[in-house]
């Protein structure tokens, strides 16, 4: 037998004396009950449930005695032995059970192990069909007085920690809450005996974090709200600001210095015509809230199109924590309630410097400076980077540098799952992959220079030139390397790149594309993320004369797109085929504006060598200078090798031969509408048929 039975049965002593005197104490009049109740029971039933529980647990003093489930010695050898907890005090302490809420949850179990003990729970109220422990039972059964009652049901209810706790639930409902009967959770008695592992905990219910409230921002201000929280003078704060700004660190601080636990929203309905459903769930979120002395934190960005329905909480007596991008304030709450609220602004550089190294202590103040320009992230986020970094040398010894690994676990942490008009590109390339110019690849690199040095220059220098982030404009002939270089800023600033999709983006109904640009920009701000617009004269177009009543509603967005580019604080590249279609407002909101020409003959045989280098099956008298005197583009060379590569391999040979690399040529200046003559091939002219 597992030390978990071993405690499971020893605790079941202290049970089985519970029910036997409160059986006993009504043998003598139990004929009579089922005579003038009709119900099943009888003395008999009784006694052969009694029988079956071993003699020496029923012995003893049983009448007119208080008796609670307490330890015994043979319980504590067995936790000895365990050399730790045992599950069922485990399970107990996690979800901070009083010792009341620990006994109903061992009657729960034994009311599904033991049979006898069923029928006892049925004698005990005088039906033997229900088999199961009630409300009012279990809150009876130890009670040393009547005055315990009240709370012991209270514990018992729906705000009770074994139901928020998901440990027990209401398995039939009575005609009163005190007749409802209550029965385990799945995999609770999996978890008392010891058979599979389960962590309690109340999904709505959360502690405030210390590591949250040690980096929360505005001290002076959260010092004076929490004293007024603490005398009632304000009852609601709002918290405006953006999620890195600290506004959770703000609610967790105020929980903290209040004493009290959050209290979070569940999942609410996303239809705009569920609003009633979501202010009656508002109305009763709160109302627990209230009950359960807890500090209601909303994020208003939850609630979208259902702000008003926080007119309701204004009939709840409960604390509000409200945090959201922009401030939310309802006239019916004001009204009703005391309010005080604070705005964040960003963090700059340099707190955001102290946010990297306060998180990582031994983080060098140059790298958490770099780190700092290029993310901007919440006190979770960095906590979770810290943590990962730390696991990671713990299983591994570290190779690079600590900076660059707390860099490699932020990119990945801020790439969110994006919108269907929205995609991650991969932005495994490097600047090794770039082939351009030397004063384009140069300018192409400047670029993430600068966005790493924008904070300093802007916050620390104090140089606000109007525009919140950088923005660069790519244009150039398709397949000159715009894309790539994009990619390639991505990877040099460790950022995901966000490619706007505008075949999903734009929509034929008046708003949308706003709304869908708005999305794009509020992703690539949380995500932290390179928002890359491709065929960008699409949707930053010139505006023109207003003819047709369409006409006005597409000069209306690109107004809205002056605006939200200017307001965006990130790197935003827009590549474009068609320069000259650009509106030019547009124009002197690019930090650079970059030409890529059609590669020269040196980068085309760099490419040349990327497209087929020296592992690929080619063969190897194979003159690449010869094909690099064509005038293909980067992307073009890619297409003809790949084209190249397939035929040979479809032909069964082992090789790219001359042959292959001619035909696939020949496929691209096809595709181009362009004519290949044997004078352009030079020595491999025979190749062509």
């Amino acid at each position: 037998m597992s030390d978990a039975m071993k405690h499971f049965r020893v605790r079941m002593h202290a049970l089985h004396r519970v029910l036997v005197a409160a059986a006993r104490q009504r043998v003598h009049d139990i004929d009579e009950l089922a005579r003038t109740n009709g119900a099943h029971v009888g003395s008999a039933h009784v006694a052969r449930a009694l029988a079956t529980i071993d003699a020496e647990m029923i012995t003893g003093r049983l009448a007119g005695e208080r008796f609670a489930l307490t330890h015994d010695e043979e319980l504590e050898e067995a936790a000895l032995r365990a050399r730790g907890q045992l599950p069922l005090d485990q399970l107990a302490d996690e979800a901070e059970l009083e010792p009341f809420e620990r006994e109903v949850l061992l009657l729960c179990a034994a009311a599904e192990l033991e049979p006898a003990i069923s029928t006892v729970l049925g004698y005990l109220q005088n039906d033997l069909a229900r088999r199961r422990p009630t409300i009012g039972l279990a809150a009876m059964l130890t009670a040393g007085f009547l005055a315990e009652l009240p709370m012991r049901r209270r514990m018992l209810g729906r705000l009770g920690r074994l139901r928020r706790c998901g440990l027990v639930r209401v398995a039939a409902t009575g005609a009163t809450e005190a007749e409802d009967e209550l029965v385990l959770a799945p995999r609770v008695l999996d978890a008392i005996l010891g058979t599979a592992p389960l962590h309690p905990h109340d999904p709505l219910e959360l502690v405030p974090a210390p590591e949250l409230v040690a980096g929360a921002p505005e001290p002076a201000w959260r010092e004076r709200t929490a004293a007024a929280f603490a005398t009632g003078a304000v009852s609601i704060v709002g918290v405006w600001g953006a999620r890195h700004a600290g506004t959770e660190a703000i609610a967790h601080a105020l929980a903290s210095a209040s004493k009290m636990r959050l209290r979070l929203l569940p999942a609410l309905p996303a239809a705009p015509t569920a609003s009633d459903e979501v202010a009656r769930m508002l109305l009763e979120i709160g109302a627990d809230a209230g009950e359960l002395g807890q500090l209601l934190w909303i994020d208003t960005e939850l609630l979208e199109s259902h702000v008003a329905a926080l007119d309701v909480l204004a009939r709840v007596q409960v604390k509000i924590c409200l945090t959201g991008k922009h401030p939310i304030r309802s006239s019916a709450l004001l009204a009703a309630r005391s309010y005080d609220e604070v705005t964040l602004t960003t963090p700059s550089c340099e707190e955001r410097r102290h946010a990297w190294q306060r998180a990582i202590p031994e983080l060098a103040s140059d790298a958490a400076e770099d780190l700092a320009a290029r993310y901007r992230l919440d006190a979770r986020q960095l906590l979770a980077i810290a943590r990962t970094v730390r696991t990671a040398d713990q299983l591994a010894p570290a190779t690079v540098a600590l900076g660059a690994r707390c860099g490699e676990v932020a990119s990945r942490l801020v790439r969110k799952r994006s919108h269907s008009f929205a995609h991650v590109i991969g932005t495994g390339r490097g600047a090794a992959d770039l082939v351009l110019a030397p004063d384009l690849n140069a300018q192409v690199l400047a670029v993430a220079s600068a966005y790493r040095a924008w904070p300093r220059v802007r916050e620390t220098w104090g140089l606000d030139f109007a525009s919140a982030g950088l923005k660069a404009l790519f244009t150039g002939e398709p397949g000159t390397g715009k894309t790539l270089a994009a990619e390639v800023i991505a990877t040099v600033l460790g950022l995901p790149l966000v490619r706007i999709d505008l075949s999903q983006i734009v929509s034929k109904w008046v708003g949308e594309t706003e709304k869908n640009l708005e999305a794009a920009f509020r992703e690539a701000e949380d995500g932290n993320s390179v928002l890359f617009f491709d065929e960008a004269e699409a949707l930053f177009g010139k505006r023109g004369e207003i003819r047709h009543g369409t006409d006005r509603y597409a000069n209306l967005e690109v107004s809205y797109l002056l605006q939200r580019l200017e307001a965006h604080d990130g790197l935003v590249i827009l590549a474009s085929n068609l320069k000259d279609e650009i509106d030019e407002a547009f124009m002197r909101r690019f930090h650079a504006i970059l030409f890529f020409p059609r590669p020269a003959e040196a980068e085309r045989r760099r490419l040349w060598r990327l497209a087929l280098p020296p592992s690929s099956p080619s063969t190897a008298d194979l003159d690449l200078a010869a094909f690099a005197r064509l005038d293909l583009t980067g992307a073009g060379i890619m297409s003809a090798a790949r084209t190249a590569a397939l035929r040979a391999a479809d032909q069964g040979t082992e090789r790219i031969a001359p042959a292959d690399l001619v035909y696939g040529i020949a496929q691209q200046f096809q595709r181009e509408s362009r004519l290949l003559t044997a004078t352009d091939l030079g020595v491999y002219a025979r190749y062509l048929s």
